[in-house]
């Protein structure tokens, strides 16, 4: 039986293996298998049917991924207007393939995580699109709970965080911090004590009530396509979603760090101001902020030091690296 490798996280894949998985869902006769060129994981194949066009997403990085995911996009499809992939199939057995999967359809329009299609965008299409970012995240967080909590797979239902919401914060920075530390040497223990003060700067600010909302967590350009309707930009697909309920000031530390990243602090602006004119901030949004921001660039921090998959002067501590990022979180 003939196999490709679309991707080294998947393996090999027969055509009679994707038409398998095609038949259990009704989905119509393979034409096309084609590998999706972005990402960090490689969890995705492109397939085009007799009935239209398909994501396969497989091999879960974690058990609960796609059940969590699943979850997530049924909330949103139901009681949001964002634009995700549903009917969301999850098939969790592993008779197919050797691990269980997903099969969505495609969203229509351009991949800003390709690097081409964002070089062939004017400053100005740009500047709509980070715009457009910012309606569309707004959309996401009408979507609300009775309580901050993080989705539980064997109820597959939403648990409240304990002891409290800023505990979870609080507990992530510290446990991420922990987990820099044995990453790499870079994170210093004066690193370790200028996270520590700022956690004391800010932590009030977190008791601040708010409505717990959807928070995506890894909401970006890169997870995102958009497209141009009636001369203007809309995002048109959002993906990878999988967050919990909380604080959704949280949800914005990634957009504004990913255009940091990018060089292009204008767009990080553009962005801000368009969902805080739509979702108007909390008391102390600028003492508590720079916490979501600590918390998400710790995450890329760890992960990117313990898979040696940094790509930021190699000689930075931690300090160095994410303060520029916290420059842009009180503005």
């Amino acid at each position: 039986m003939p196999t490709r490798i679309y991707t080294q996280h998947l393996g090999s894949i027969a055509n009679k293996q994707l038409q398998e998985a095609l038949t259990r869902f009704q989905l119509g006769t393979l034409l096309q298998a084609e590998p999706v060129p972005f990402g960090n994981f490689g969890q995705n194949i492109f397939l085009t049917t007799t009935q239209g066009e398909f994501v396969l997403r497989g091999k879960p990085l974690w058990p609960e991924q796609f059940m969590r995911e699943r979850w997530f996009m049924w909330q949103l499809h139901e009681h949001t207007t964002v634009p995700v992939p549903w009917p969301y199939l999850h098939d969790p057995d592993a008779d197919i393939f050797g691990w269980s999967y997903i099969l969505m359809p495609r969203m229509p329009g351009l991949a800003l995580i390709d690097p081409v299609v964002r070089r062939q965008l004017s400053d100005q299409q740009r500047q709509q699109i980070a715009a457009a970012l910012g309606v569309t995240l707004a959309q996401m967080h009408a979507l609300t709970w009775p309580t901050p909590g993080e989705h539980d797979a064997t109820h597959d239902t939403i648990v409240p965080f304990h002891p409290s919401y800023p505990g979870y914060i609080t507990g992530e920075i510290y446990r991420l911090l922990s987990l820099s530390r044995q990453a790499t040497n870079l994170t210093t223990e004066a690193d370790s004590f200028w996270v520590e003060a700022l956690v004391e700067q800010g932590k009030r600010a977190l008791a601040e009530p708010f409505q717990a909302r959807f928070v995506m967590g890894d909401y970006k350009e890169g997870n995102v396509v958009v497209e141009e309707r009636d001369a203007e930009w809309h995002v048109s697909g959002v993906f990878d979603v999988h967050g919990h309920f909380g604080d959704t000031e949280e949800d914005l530390a990634r957009p504004v760090a990913d255009y940091i990243t990018q060089e292009r602090v204008d767009l990080a602006h553009i962005f801000l101001r368009t969902y805080l004119q739509l979702h108007p901030p909390r008391p102390d949004f600028e003492a508590r902020f720079p916490l979501y921001m600590l918390k998400e660039r710790l995450a890329i921090w760890e992960w990117a030091h313990r898979t040696d998959m940094v790509w930021w002067q190699r000689d930075l501590t931690l300090r160095k690296w994410i303060e520029p990022f916290l420059s842009i979180a009180g503005t």
